[in-house]
């Protein structure tokens, strides 16, 4: 089987019908589609149920509460196919999206990653996720430091079309019982692909829903950031090589950007202050650790962290305002 196609489900009983159905009208069949209920209070698990016994190519799994990384964990640990794809169950993939994944996958065998682009869907319009630079370049297949260099786009989780084999040989999996675990994932799998083919047409179509997680300001993200930064400090000892720290060093920026990004709503509030207070010290040691990693304006801004840690967040916060 060629791909596994991994769909946690909780609490999207409004748009779960719409995401399947855009996976099962591919003209493209050799999938498996794994649906992992994770014990969804509504009616969820039975459309689950029902999507199975209409298709073969769906399978169900019901398992207790455990959080978006720890099902996506149970799918990735159960999938079959020899590529592993993650969608989310309130997104959609676009009409031909399978057929072009497995095109390139047989014009590039030998990469580990195929990267997809991203559409974002917002009241009804589209618009590219991040850089275009993989829609204007050309280029087809890079290494993970220049996929890096160049400015591609490092999030959603869904981006990436991975072998599954880098799940089994590295262990690779989603950091359990953290906000935002798309962060870590990438950099780990930066960390761990040496060839990265790109695909150049959007094939995923992320949803923006109000209130979701990635649109309400949450101090728990900041802290959940945290955590993620001190597993990939972690990762970096194991598995980057002295030659390949700088780029992922670089890639480590992402950290406290999104962290200072994330305060911003909070300044000179009791959350801003009390964060400081627990990993105000220990973020600007970390940040400054990174600096022989980060050029240009990102060395500029590292500068004014350490004058003023809320001149940073503020910059940061009106420069992706102005976007």
């Amino acid at each position: 089987m060629l791909l596994s196609i991994i769909v946690p489900v909780y609490n999207v009983q409004e748009f779960l019908d719409d995401c399947v159905k855009s996976i099962l009208n591919q003209r493209m069949t050799d999938f498996e589609l794994i649906l992992v209920d994770d014990g969804s209070p509504d009616e969820c698990p039975r459309k689950c149920d029902e999507w199975a016994r209409k298709d073969l190519k769906v399978k169900v799994i019901h398992k207790k509460n455990g959080g978006l990384s720890d099902a996506r964990n149970y799918g990735i640990a159960n999938a079959k196919g020899d590529y592993i794809w993650l969608v989310d169950s309130d997104d959609l993939i676009t009409e031909k999206a399978l057929q072009k994944i497995k095109e390139y996958i047989q014009r590039f065998p030998e990469a580990d990653v195929l990267s997809v682009p991203v559409l974002l869907w917002q009241d009804g319009k589209y618009s590219l996720h991040g850089s275009k630079v993989g829609l204007r370049s050309g280029i087809a297949q890079l290494s993970n430091s220049d996929y890096v260099s160049k400015g591609y786009t490092l999030t959603p989780s869904a981006r990436y079309v991975v072998k599954s084999f880098m799940y089994k040989k590295h262990n690779l999996q989603f950091i359990k019982g953290v906000l935002h675990e798309d962060i870590p994932f990438a950099h780990m799998l930066m960390g761990l692909a040496k060839n990265i083919a790109v695909l150049p047409e959007p094939t995923y179509i992320y949803r923006i829903r109000e209130g979701s997680i990635t649109t309400t300001p949450c101090i728990k993200s900041c802290y959940s950031l945290v955590e993620s930064y001190k597993h990939i400090v972690e990762f970096k000892k194991v598995n980057i090589t002295p030659e390949e720290e700088p780029w992922f060093l670089n890639l480590m920026y992402d950290y406290f950007y999104e962290i200072f990004l994330r305060i911003y709503p909070f300044l000179g509030k009791k959350e801003y202050d009390e964060f400081m207070a627990k990993y105000g010290d220990y973020v600007k040691r970390e940040f400054n650790k990174i600096k022989i990693g980060i050029h240009g304006k990102r060395k500029i801004l590292l500068y004014i962290f350490n004058i003023s840690p809320k001149l940073f967040s503020y910059l940061i916060y009106k420069k992706r305002g102005s976007h």
